[in-house]
């Protein structure tokens, strides 16, 4: 249920981003021969106006044809406008689910968020989103509801002994021995663990919108880090290169996060509705952030940039996503084998 949920969002995020492009240009005049709920092959259409409104076998997102005459006829502001549309549409969208996240609530839970390597954390088998439901040594026992830091306030009082950690992994409870450092290295702690607390209490709908607003913020902000971050250091530091999730990643983290609680799946698929924004408003060839970097140039050069340059840069845009989504897809797969 929760994978069959992951999807549906998924492709709610995609076709609300094309819902934004389709609705400023219905907006602004411009004709729009086809809006489709999924991708081709079509199942019916039907025509209202001057738009075919189709509903296609491949429920994944959805697509717009825009009459390019009537697209290219708009003043240049009003073109940037509905490039823009998607984007605009993914961050209210992922707005809205943190909107719902806050007003919801969530109960406290304690997760693992990174395993220092060699650690007895990582050698004992525990994995990074695990949700730690208690912990035990002999008699004494930590039950969740507990903090991150009731966790190490607990463990540290037992350095060097056993202690059993009950896990909740995609809905299955796991039990975990394990025996903490007495002198481990620097900044790790007894057990190599990095635990974060996760949860919210619920909150009114006129604070829910002003947390969500400010998280929205964060998380963007959070976003363009982490991409420079990729783009800076992909080279010296490959290993960034795992960071990257596809469709079938983000469905896999979706559903497992998602058997946690309903408003942790809420939590996921607003994240990704902000980073398919963040994404998208690159100025890099065939995203919408490089369509409308050709039209900025557009602006201020007085003319536009010649037919046969956009379309070289967009067909090598292209090429370079659809062989970096070929490799977030194998790696997708071969770590869910």
């Amino acid at each position: 249920m929760t994978i069959f949920l992951a999807i549906i969002f998924l492709s709610i995020i995609l076709l609300s981003h094309e819902l934004g492009h389709f609705l400023l240009a219905k907006a602004s005049g411009v004709e729009v021969e086809e809006f489709g709920f999924g991708f081709p092959p079509k199942i019916v259409g039907k025509k209202f106006g001057n738009t075919e409104y189709s509903l296609n076998w491949l429920p994944f997102g959805g697509f717009n044809k825009i009459n390019e005459e009537s697209f290219d006829r708009q003043p240049v502001g009003r073109r940037a406008l509905i490039l823009s549309g998607g984007v605009i549409a993914n961050f209210i969208l992922g707005w809205i689910f943190l909107v719902l996240v806050f007003m919801i609530g969530s109960k406290p839970l304690v997760i693992i968020g990174d395993l220092a390597p060699n650690s007895p954390a990582a050698l004992s088998g525990l994995q990074k989103n695990d949700e730690i439901v208690s912990v035990i040594h002999q008699d004494d026992v930590l039950n969740s509801p507990f903090s991150s830091q009731n966790f190490i306030d607990f463990t540290s009082r037992f350095k060097g002994q056993p202690i059993t950690l009950k896990i909740n992994r995609a809905g299955k409870t796991l039990d975990f021995q394990i025996t903490g450092r007495l002198n481990p290295p620097a900044g790790e702690g007894s057990l190599g663990l990095v635990v974060i607390d996760a949860g919210s209490q619920a909150q009114s709908f006129g604070q829910s919108l002003i947390d969500a607003s400010k998280f929205t913020g964060q998380v963007t902000l959070l976003t363009f880090s982490s991409l420079y971050d990729l783009v800076t250091k992909a080279f010296s530091q490959p290993a960034l290169l795992n960071s990257l999730t596809g469709p079938i990643g983000a469905v896999a983290l979706a559903g497992q996060v998602g058997k946690i609680g309903f408003t942790y799946l809420l939590q996921i698929m607003a994240f990704l509705s902000l980073g398919f924004a963040v994404f998208n408003i690159l100025p890099f060839p065939g995203l919408d952030g490089g369509h409308l970097f050709f039209t900025l140039i557009e602006k201020f050069k007085g003319s536009p940039v010649s037919i046969k340059i956009r379309g070289w840069s967009n067909a090598c845009g292209l090429g370079f996503l659809l062989l970096l989504m070929v490799f977030i897809t194998v790696k997708d797969i071969k770590s869910l084998l």
